[in-house]
């Protein structure tokens, strides 16, 4: 369990707009708050520390993820970035993230996705996590095409199988 007294919590994209108003909303709560984004933090509070990194840079994620126990990954860029930025930062930084936060066993990860994904909802319609996703721009329909596709082909063959059925593992 999350302890606000005790528990150590790491926020990536802690610079950007929502970063920014996260901490803003938790440093009075959580004693504990561990800042990291490649810009500068702003007015970082006495229970803050801020580590400027790159959310590529496995080996300093590795090092600042010791000793948390929650995760908030709010790290991202929009569409208009490059395709090499795009991957680098939406795609293998969430693995990255998520892979050393498990490694070092973190308690809790919490993930913002773009609300992209449900954006075709009625504002009147409550959305849940098990909802189907509704995007509302192409982005996030070929992400969620990708992920039933990656889904599909565990299903079928699963990571033992792979060889026998010939999946290229590669996308």
């Amino acid at each position: 369990m999350i302890d606000p007294a005790k528990s150590r919590i790491l926020i990536t994209g802690a610079a950007g707009e929502i970063g920014t108003a996260l901490r803003l909303g938790l440093r009075n709560h959580y004693r504990h708050l561990l800042l990291t984004d490649l810009r500068p933090v702003a007015d970082v509070a006495p229970n803050e520390t801020f580590i400027p990194a790159d959310i590529a840079d496995r080996a300093a994620l590795t090092a600042m993820m010791r000793g948390v126990d929650a995760l908030v990954h709010m790290t991202g860029v929009p569409a208009q970035h490059t395709l090499e930025d795009l991957f680098r930062i939406n795609a293998r930084g969430v693995f990255d993230a998520f892979e050393v936060a498990r490694l070092a066993g973190v308690k809790r990860i919490v993930f913002a996705s773009s609300n992209h994904a449900f954006g075709c909802y009625p504002l009147t319609t409550p959305v849940t996590p098990d909802a189907p996703p509704r995007p509302d721009v192409e982005e996030p329909t070929r992400r969620h095409w990708r992920h039933l596709y990656h889904k599909s082909v565990c299903a079928d063959s699963g990571p033992d199988r792979r060889e026998e059925t010939n999946h290229d593992p590669k996308p």
